[in-house]
């Protein structure tokens, strides 16, 4: 008998970056482009929310974020690893998933 697997809306949202990144990666960009959509619009509009919240406090929100990223994902991988069993092949196995995910 054949199981059919049933594709959750995550499986579509995670292939479709893939293919955005993929298309962005190949897509030729000019740089008027780049300075009319990203320079004028798009960081202009991101500064003007950003700046006066980062001003509330006395540090750089941003770097805070980027290190409980980087901390809460290795715990996440951590995690993933130590859940898999014993044995150095599970264990290799799953920090090979985890580091593809």
């Amino acid at each position: 008998m054949t199981r059919i697997r049933r594709v959750d809306a995550r499986s579509w949202l995670a292939t479709g970056v893939v293919l955005a990144a993929a298309a962005a990666a190949v897509a030729p960009t000019s740089a008027p482009w780049v300075e009319q959509v990203y320079s004028r619009r798009w960081y202009l509009a991101a500064q003007r929310v950003v700046t006066p919240v980062s001003g509330l406090v006395g540090f750089a929100l941003l770097d805070l974020l980027l290190v409980l990223g980087a901390a809460g994902l290795g715990a996440w991988w951590w995690r993933g690893v130590a859940r898999s069993g014993p044995g150095w092949w599970p264990r290799a196995a799953a920090a090979g998933r985890l580091t593809l995910r």
